[in-house]
């Protein structure tokens, strides 16, 4: 097989496993967490010296960082991506209770 034909396949077997669109996705991740996580901070504050519930908020936050983790828990299976989704998603589900009761007056 001659060079060429090596180069073309090695380019069609890692169409989806490049590793510098794979690099520009995780910064990208990484500055748009850093951002919703910035937001949601902002208006977490904003709430709560308003006198108003930020269980609503944290909850929103809590989905994300606990999908994150589970995202990338099942990509490389590394034991530290699944604390960091078991705990998002328990923050998650505790402000999620704590937003529907507020909601609903219970």
């Amino acid at each position: 097989m001659d060079k060429d034909k090596i180069l073309e396949k090695a380019r069609k077997e890692n169409l989806f496993n490049d590793e510098a669109k794979n690099n520009k996705r995780k910064k990208g991740d990484e500055w748009g967490f850093i951002a919703a996580s910035s937001v949601l901070i902002l208006f977490g504050f904003i709430f709560y010296f308003k006198d108003k519930s930020v269980s609503h908020i944290v909850s929103i936050h809590g989905a994300y960082v606990g999908f994150k983790g589970l995202g990338e828990y099942f990509a490389n299976k590394e034991k530290s991506d699944l604390v960091y989704a078991v705990g998002g998603l328990l923050l998650f589900i505790g402000s999620f209770i704590l937003a529907v009761a507020d909601i609903w007056k219970l």
